[in-house]
């Protein structure tokens, strides 16, 4: 029978003695209005079960049948509303063959009964037949193999890469280097230590595409391989590869190989011997597959585990569930469907999956994927499959019209976290940490045209999403920036939403708008991203036309960032839409918030603070940046080396390029004024003399200008001319007199450094007076006692304590605490010390099951909590029925299975 648990949950919570009179009440309601419902239940048993019972004895608990193979035989006979239901804590081998389907409203239900562990449907096989080959190698024979191709392989139930030359980890994290391409199916590299004919090369050919190929030839530094077809890319000079899958790469604990040709599978254990060790292959391709035409299934409560192509693989089917299952160690995709409309994967952990966690390739409208939480998506580089869309948590296609991904937690993905297409598809509340683990120019969240010029433009929507720690992954490639975008809307995107979401700690753009139009970017907060919001345009896509973009929080906190960028090909960036009512939390007065990148702005492009981008176009006229004015650094130490007030001479100033100097007055007695032809940018040097390598260079002085909003750029020359990037600080002429101080760095060491001004050449002339170079000593001041971030993975609102008075960029005042919203989060900077906060209790929350979801009696039931301390000091989460301790969880995820729940 079912029953409803959720005030049982409550229950769990609050324990209050009068729910549960409640609860009996409900369960009769329950219980009579569905008992009818079900036609027959068969029970399976791999412990107790036995394959000759009649089907009226299958349908007694105490009688089951045992196998998947009998459960094949009686597939056809099936009928609407039965149930499949395996034995909790059994183990089953083999490929469920779904044949039938239910009714609308009444499916076949596949789902587990008894209390213990989910039932398991593997194809994993213990390998027990190890002879040695000598020097820690072994080999065994493998007699029972779908598609002859083995790409799950553990040891003591730990998931092993496939042996490779050069390991991973080693220079340039295992990648040799194209050196010449002899054509689409040779390439010249590294002179190869041994003969890997019958292995694979696995070549990166480009930042998003890994392909893998059978190698037919290598001699010397010459490598020959067969065509793949599932992949049109060619190799290319400059980027990596490696061989992988061959007797001759295993060196390393646990690696393996195997051999289609011989069914040969050859794995390196050093001393230790493979016989004595739980050494386990997966044998079938897949775990749960249907056959064309099939409707109404559910599958439940399952333990999936080890298939060398897809654990669940549903084509051209509709109205299917996934619920409260385990997908572990998949060798493609845990779930791959395509022509399914109405699929609904709800409550699930993912872990392993070698090439995708969802992969929904085309045809899947009104597609739900919620509450799931999808781990380890291609942990391996080179184990996934060739082309494009691999390595990716959850995918659907650009026709997935009205779906839905809500609250699902995506970590550590190979490529991006979620990418997505179809009209009106909402991305809402998810949480995606650790992406882009192994390519890159990706995102968290991703979506493009996927070349549908009718379709992917209507009530598309990315809201409330927190998204952290795109890391990029630049080994293998000749390109040296790490380009792990936050949110990408990439070529020809259209008619989307992006509110309310949350970027930090990504390496690239926290959101990226390529080539797209018709957007709306609302009340997101970007944090310690190197590039906050880039909107630009190229060759690739149609011009950037109608966004709007308003109520964002940007910040610089962190060196180099750039919170607001646009880019054109042509000079039309007054033409993106309209932008403005943001938010600039600027802490430490850098000021130069914006970077333009047109023909008019030249190769370097151009900086701007916001009055200056607001005169040249027109956006930010209504926007805000508090000022802070807090120091990053304490200077311990100080030696000037270099000083003048201009009173009397020049002597100081060692050239201007482009310019002229003169003694003036205007400041403090006399100035040195600088004047510049207006033709071209403009340069004065001032030697300091030597510098060694890491030291700390100080320089201060007045300034003052007839021409306010003008970026003047200052470093040091020989640090400049050895890496330009994040070399080169920047302060804003006034009309008043203001005091600059700016720290530079010394990252080569020189008899005769120069401290050089770069002006531009809007600037007619500048006067700079009181000026002082020092050689300091400083400790720095850590950010994280003046700027506090934090998010909230979580559906109600949490308090956070905070020690002393805090504001946010919108000028809003926290005194001691601060209360995040449900999906949202908090930055602000600090204004006033304070005295520390008594310590504030967790916040806890059951987030799964989710309100008046309702379970079969005997089923395990996934309990998810959202457990969250202000001073960050969990040690453990008990889960308690009433006073009864069911389970506690020492680290995140907090969550338990409840098995055998009573009614």
């Amino acid at each position: 029978m079912k029953s409803n648990y959720l005030d049982e949950l409550n229950y769990l919570l609050f324990r209050n003695a009068k729910l549960v009179k409640r609860v009996l009440l409900i369960i009769v309601f329950s219980v009579v209005s569905i008992s009818f419902s079900w036609a027959t239940d068969y029970y399976f048993s791999s412990s107790s079960g036995d394959d000759n019972r009649s089907a009226a004895q299958a349908q007694n608990a105490s009688t089951p049948w045992r196998s998947i193979d009998k459960l094949n035989s009686f597939a056809d006979q099936l009928r609407s509303g039965d149930r499949i239901l395996f034995k909790s804590g059994d183990t089953f081998y083999g490929t469920i063959q779904i044949s039938r389907g239910g009714s609308s409203g009444n499916p076949i239900i596949y789902t587990s009964y008894g209390s213990g562990a989910k039932p398991v449907i593997t194809s994993m096989v213990r390998v027990t037949n190890w002879v040695s080959r000598g020097n820690g190698t072994y080999e065994a024979t493998l007699s029972s193999m779908d598609g002859g191709k083995v790409q799950i392989f553990s040891v003591n139930n730990q998931l092993r890469e496939v042996g490779r030359y050069p390991n991973a980890g080693t220079a340039n994290e295992g990648f040799l280097t194209v050196t010449s391409v002899n054509n689409a199916l040779s390439i010249q590299g590294a002179n190869m230590p041994a003969n890997y004919v019958g292995g694979e090369i696995v070549i990166r050919k480009n930042d998003w595409i890994t392909d893998r190929h059978e190698i037919s030839y290598n001699a010397g530094s010459t490598i020959s391989f067969l065509t793949t077809p599932e992949t049109g890319y060619t190799p290319k000079v400059g980027f990596g590869y490696f061989v992988q899958n061959h007797l001759n790469t295993l060196d390393q604990f646990g690696e393996w190989a195997y051999y289609k040709s011989n069914k040969k599978l050859y794995g390196y254990f050093g001393g230790q011997n493979p016989n004595n060790l739980n050494v386990e292959v997966a044998t079938r391709d897949y775990l749960i597959k249907t056959n064309r035409y099939i409707q109404n299934l559910t599958f439940s409560n399952l333990n999936l585990k080890g298939a060398n192509a897809d654990l669940i693989n549903i084509q051209n089917s509709a109205n299917i569930q996934i619920t409260n299952c385990e997908l572990n160690f998949a060798g493609q995709n845990a779930i791959y469907s395509h022509t399914t409309p109405d699929l609904i994967i709800r409550g699930n952990s993912f872990n392993y999956s070698l090439s995708g966690g969802v992969f929904l390739p085309f045809s899947t409208p009104r597609a739900i994927i919620q509450d799931n939480t999808i781990n380890n998506t291609m942990p391996f580089q080179g184990m996934a499959n060739s082309s494009d869309l691999k390595g990716i948590a959850i995918y659907i296609a650009g026709d997935a019209n009205n779906s839905q991904v809500t609250r699902n937690e995506v970590l550590n993905t190979g490529f991006n976290g979620i990418h997505f297409g179809g009209n009106y598809t909402v991305i809402k509340n998810n949480f995606i940490d650790n992406y882009c683990l192994f390519k890159h120019d990706g995102g968290g969240i991703y979506t493009n045209s996927d070349g549908i010029t009718w379709g992917n433009n209507e009530g598309r929507e990315i809201v409330g999403n927190i998204i952290r720690r795109g890391i990029g992954a630049i080994a293998g490639t000749p390109v040296d920036d790490e380009l792990a975008e936050g949110i990408y809307i990439d070529d020809n995107a259209n008619g989307i939403k992006i509110s309310g979401n949350t970027i930090s700690d990504v390496t690239g753009k926290g959101l990226y708008l390529h080539n797209a139009k018709n957007l709306e970017v609302l009340n997101n907060t970007f944090y310690k991203t190197p590039i906050q919001l880039h909107v630009g345009d190229d060759v690739m896509g149609n011009p950037v036309r109608n966004v709007r973009v308003e109520g964002n929080q940007f910040s610089w906190v962190y060196p180099d960032e750039v919170p607001y960028s646009i880019s054109s090909d042509a000079n039309d960036i007054d033409q993106i839409g309209t932008s403005n009512n943001n938010y600039f939390l600027d802490p430490y007065g850098v000021e130069v918030l914006f970077k333009s990148q047109s023909p008019n702005d030249g190769p370097g492009g151009r900086k701007w603070n916001m009055e200056n981008w607001t005169n040249q176009y027109g956006y930010e006229r209504n926007s805000l940046r508090p000022i802070f004015d807090l120091e990053k650094y304490t200077v311990t130490s100080s030696n000037t080396i270099k000083e003048s007030n201009f009173n009397s001479n020049l002597n100081i100033v060692s050239a201007v390029y482009n310019g002229s100097s003169e003694l003036s007055t205007g400041i403090d007695g006399g100035v040195w004024k600088v004047n510049f032809n207006q033709t071209t940018n403009a340069s004065a040097f001032i030697q300091i003399g030597a510098v060694s390598q890491g030291d700390e260079i100080l320089v201060e002085f007045d300034t003052k200008s007839s021409t306010p909003n003008q970026t003047v750029g200052l470093l040091l020359e020989k640090t400049f001319n050895q890496n330009q990037e994040g070399t080169v600080f920047n302060f804003v002429t006034s009309t008043e007199t203001k005091r600059v101080k700016i720290l530079l760095k010394a990252n080569v060491g020189t008899g005769n450094e120069s401290i050089v001004f770069k002006f531009p050449k809007t600037l007619p002339s500048i006067l700079i007076d009181n000026f002082k170079v020092s050689k300091v000593k400083t400790n720095p001041i850590n950010v994280e006692q003046q700027v506090f971030f934090q998010y909230n993975f979580s559906n109600q609102t949490v308090s956070y304590p905070l020690s002393g008075v805090y504001k946010n960029a919108k000028g809003e005042i926290f005194n001691g605490s601060v209360s995040i919203p449900a999906y949202g989060s908090a930055l602000l900077a600090k204004i006033e010390e304070g005295s520390t906060v008594d310590n504030q209790p967790p916040v806890t929350n059951i987030v799964t099951p989710t309100q008046n979801q309702s379970f079969d009696e005997g089923t395990s039931i996934l309990i998810q909590a959202y457990v969250a301390d202000p001073e960050n000091q969990i040690s453990k989460v008990e889960f308690f029925r009433g006073n009864t301790l069911i389970e506690t969880v020492t680290k995140a995820p907090y969550e338990i299975n409840w098995n055998n729940a009573p009614a």
